[in-house]
């Protein structure tokens, strides 16, 4: 029998804006800084924004994670995509995020990602949008949906 994952946003608020750090929100948290231990500072500035949404992926424990925003009505933005290193290339990233796009952007025509991975975004029908003198450890990616 194949395994059941479950996706849940797991960033509650206080009517004060503070974050409810419950198990689910730590997990999440630890892999994707496990995943992007040079990126502190802006996982950090992602998980504290009022904007965002923490999202994690699930069968018994967290096996991905991820950061989502929409800076405006018409536009989403993935910050932060990860899943765990033992079970990547097993199509579990596909299947977190098809399970992901409609739950994070419901009414948004155009997602951004950013990501040092561009392969695995054009496979689920982004585009790469860089400008040509742009890093190449990190690809600018589009999806119009």
């Amino acid at each position: 029998m194949a395994p059941h994952y479950t996706l849940a946003s797991v960033s509650r608020r206080t009517p004060a804006g503070t974050i409810i750090a419950d198990r689910y929100f730590l997990e999440a948290q630890a892999l994707l800084s496990e995943a992007f231990p040079d990126h502190c500072l802006a996982l950090f500035r992602a998980f504290n924004s009022l904007n965002a949404a923490l999202w994690e992926y699930r069968n018994g424990h967290t096996v991905g994670a991820a950061i989502t925003s929409h800076p405006v009505p018409t536009e989403g933005e993935l910050h932060f995509f990860a899943i765990a290193p033992a079970l990547q290339r097993t199509g579990l990233g596909r299947a977190f995020y098809e399970a992901l796009e409609p739950r994070a952007f419901p009414t948004q025509s155009k997602i951004v990602a950013v990501t040092p991975v561009p392969a695995f975004f054009e496979k689920l029908g982004f585009f790469d949008r860089s400008p040509a003198r742009q890093r190449t450890t990190e690809r600018y990616m589009i999806k119009v949906k």
